[in-house]
């Protein structure tokens, strides 16, 4: 079950029941999700139901007014837009109450037959809101396109929205789904890849050309490794036994003997350290002023000068994306406050997330195997 914590406008896997948040605040807990012909005895020729499970829970000191304080809409290549209707058995909550009910959404028949990655679920709640990843029971894919990446977004943000939202669903897929790999590989320019770093780079997908179908397929695979890699590391950097060998720099360890084998096993199983990997909660995006504002770096003049612009000029025309933004997300991870900067790109109409080293990241000197998620502290200690 996914949970839409509205105060921070995140999601969250409720793994029992429901939890309390912080201050006052309209929870709305999402449920299954599924296509129905019918609803309340209506039924249509042309348009098919999608029914959202959701339950209620108002934290507040007063009653909310469900009109006033919810609403819920699905689109499709961003100019198509289905409102919800709200179906609880109230019009409005009062304080410690729950309610369950349904967002309930009238969608035209050739919508039930798209891909659910092709359309967009967002729940607003007093003015502010977030995507939810949408899963379909009884949802059977026409045939398998072998695309990794998913439709794309309207803006940079909605894309890092979504993959914060997939990672507190603990879907890996699902968060690899929000950057671009198909439209990456088959966009690049391998020359100009080459001729801005001046290496050949083996792990790197782009120094290498596309010939045919099978290069492709391989190119492909190896773009999805590069972005498993870079959470392969980041999970490690976090669930690193630390306290017993000191921060995770990437080196192999030697282990000898049963008993060090099995306190090393133990110390990188720490189950605490497991349920931190996806605790991360969206609290506001930030510009890079806004940023050297909370952190007294000054890492705008340097994100400005010429020679940085030149290098995402030159980074642009390799990937041959019509445009880069760097997008930093103030994020509680684990309890700790912390930045999450994803470089973001934009193929046409349509935002994907491009790279966890983002530009911004090696500004701050983020560590490589952080891949762009960093804790507060950790910025102001190495200042």
């Amino acid at each position: 079950m996914k949970r839409v914590l509205t105060a921070a406008l995140v999601l969250l896997l409720a793994l029992q029941g429901i939890a309390f948040s912080e201050g006052d605040a309209l929870d709305v807990e999402i449920g299954a999700m599924y296509f129905s012909d019918s609803w309340n005895d209506v039924t249509s020729d042309t348009h098919t139901f999608l029914v959202v499970d959701a339950s209620l829970v108002n934290w507040s000191t007063q009653e909310q007014i469900l009109a006033e304080e919810i609403a819920a809409e699905i689109s499709y290549e961003g100019s198509y837009v289905f409102p919800a209707s709200l179906c609880f058995s109230h019009e409005s909550i009062g304080q410690l109450v729950q309610l369950d009910g349904q967002f309930v959404f009238e969608l035209p028949n050739m919508l039930a037959e798209v891909a659910p990655e092709e359309l967009t679920l967002k729940i607003r709640v007093s003015g502010k809101e977030t995507v939810v990843p949408l899963s379909v029971q009884g949802y059977v894919p026409s045939g398998n396109t072998g695309s990794y990446e998913g439709a794309g977004y309207a803006t940079p943000e909605e894309a890092v929205q979504a993959y914060i939202a997939a990672r507190q669903a603990g879907d890996v897929s699902a968060m690899l789904s929000t950057f671009a790999i198909e439209t990456y590989v088959d966009s690049y320019d391998a020359e100009a890849f080459l001729a801005r770093i001046h290496h050949f780079v083996p792990n790197a997908c782009a120094s290498v050309p596309v010939i045919d179908e099978y290069s492709r397929g391989v190119l492909i695979s190896q773009r999805v490794a590069e972005l498993s890699n870079a959470h392969y590391w980041q999970y490690l950097r976090y669930q690193w036994p630390s306290e017993s060998y000191g921060e995770y720099e990437g080196t192999s360890l030697p282990l000898t003997g049963e008993e060090e084998i099995s306190a090393f096993i133990n110390g990188l199983s720490d189950p605490e350290k497991a349920a931190r990997q996806t605790d991360l909660e969206f609290l506001e995006f930030l510009s890079v002023e806004e940023l050297d504002a909370r952190l007294g770096t000054d890492v705008a003049k340097l994100y400005y000068s010429e020679y940085n612009q030149v290098t995402i000029a030159r980074q642009m025309a390799a990937s041959n994306c019509e445009e880069l933004a760097e997008i930093i997300a103030r994020v509680r991870f684990g309890g700790e406050e912390g930045y999450l900067c994803l470089q973001c790109a934009r193929y046409g109409d349509r935002w994907y997330n491009f790279s966890c080293s983002s530009n911004i990241a090696n500004l701050l000197g983020i560590h490589s195997y952080d891949s762009g998620l960093v804790l507060e502290e950790a910025l102001i200690a190495s200042d």
